[in-house]
């Protein structure tokens, strides 16, 4: 392997786990860990991966981090995959609403822009 790509590699390796460790500091991460169950180690080769899309996660072997960085990655994953599932149920809601206003907009017989400044909202609503 050349010399500059393991460089990198631990590079990035170091920095993630200053980053995990960053995040193992937080308070949300304090008082979610305090409600989970505690994290077993299981072997050598065992991978933390997030219960999203593994294309968007990172994965890393648990020789390399430590059981308080492991669990700072699962919280990311988690935080991540939350935020993902909220912005899904936010984006559903507003289709329905400018649905709704769609329908009142023809039966008023204006335009959709008119009938949303009516109700105090914007394109950016």
């Amino acid at each position: 392997m050349d010399e500059t790509i393991k460089s990198n590699i631990l590079s990035t390796q170091t920095r993630l786990s200053q980053v995990l460790d960053q995040i193992s500091e937080l308070p949300s991460f304090k008082s979610n860990t305090s409600t989970t169950t505690s994290i077993t180690s299981s072997s050598s080769s065992a991978t933390t991966t997030s219960s999203f899309s593994s294309s968007t996660s990172v994965s890393t072997t648990s020789t390399s981090l430590s059981s308080q960085q492991r669990a700072a990655s699962q919280y990311v994953d988690r935080v991540f995959s939350d935020h993902i599932s909220l912005l899904k149920e936010y984006n559903q809601i507003k289709d329905v609403a400018m649905g709704m206003l769609s329908i009142l907009a023809e039966k008023q017989g204006r335009r959709l822009a008119e009938v949303m400044d009516d109700h105090g909202l914007t394109e950016d609503d």
